[in-house]
């Protein structure tokens, strides 16, 4: 019979995880890489991201620019960075207030009948509108 050593064990240790573990730690892992993409905008200086280089005009991909450089001469990964983060601070900023409205809708259709009715009314309106107009609108 043969046993396993100390390094195969550790080596095994993230698959021999139950499932709920592996995705509890999967979130946090995501949780954290969408957090710092979102902290990073405080620390991106914006004019140097906007600013020209025409010396650097449509360099490919380097150690100085990971991503490159588009035809004026901005770095694109700095770019592509500030653009995630505003986006996720957008993304955040519509989930809390959605939430909010959720909350206080459900309140107030607990307290009667017929604000429920009318509560439940305006869900389904919005419910049967195409999303597609609601976006282009």
């Amino acid at each position: 019979m043969r046993t396993l050593t100390e390094t195969e064990q550790k080596a095994k240790g993230f698959l021999n995880l139950n499932l709920r573990t592996k995705t509890l730690l999967i979130i946090v892992i995501a949780f954290v890489i969408l957090f710092s993409v979102f902290l990073s905008n405080y620390f991106i200086d914006h004019t140097a991201v906007l600013t020209s280089d025409f010396y650097n005009i449509n360099q490919p991909p380097s150690f100085e620019h990971w991503f490159g450089t588009d035809w004026m001469g901005r770095d694109m990964f700095m770019r592509t960075l500030l653009g995630l983060g505003i986006s996720i601070g957008v993304g955040a900023f519509a989930s809390v207030i959605s939430t909010i409205v959720a909350i206080i809708l459900g309140v107030f259709s607990s307290v009667n009948v017929l604000v429920d009715e009318f509560v439940t009314a305006v869900i389904d309106l919005f419910g049967s509108i195409p999303h597609i107009l609601l976006i282009i609108l």
